[in-house]
């Protein structure tokens, strides 16, 4: 999984578990940088269309429908094994072109 897929899933998780994530608590959360958390949530948003706010009084976010849920679609594994690979294998050309 990309580490921005895992970041999207953990961020749904704690949203969807009525944490009530801020900012501050992603940045901490994840070690990164407060324009990447922004980034994640706007693309949360306005790529996946998440029914995301901010609560003034809870100082943080949530779902204001709760059905809502982050896209899936089918895939098999050999699928997703030649996925994983051809990421395994952008990483290592682009370090070695970068070198």
């Amino acid at each position: 999984m990309s580490t921005r897929l895992e970041r999207l899933v953990k961020i749904d998780a704690l949203i969807r578990g009525n944490v009530y994530p801020t900012v501050q608590s992603l940045i901490h959360r994840f070690e990164m940088a407060e324009r990447t958390v922004y980034d994640d949530l706007k693309f949360l948003k306005e790529r996946l269309h998440a029914p995301l706010e901010y609560d003034r009084k809870r100082h943080g976010y949530y779902y204001t429908d709760q059905t809502w849920a982050l896209p899936t679609f089918p895939i098999t594994e050999g699928e997703l094994l030649a996925f994983f690979i051809s990421v395994e294998l952008m990483g290592a050309f682009l370090l070695m072109i970068t070198n």
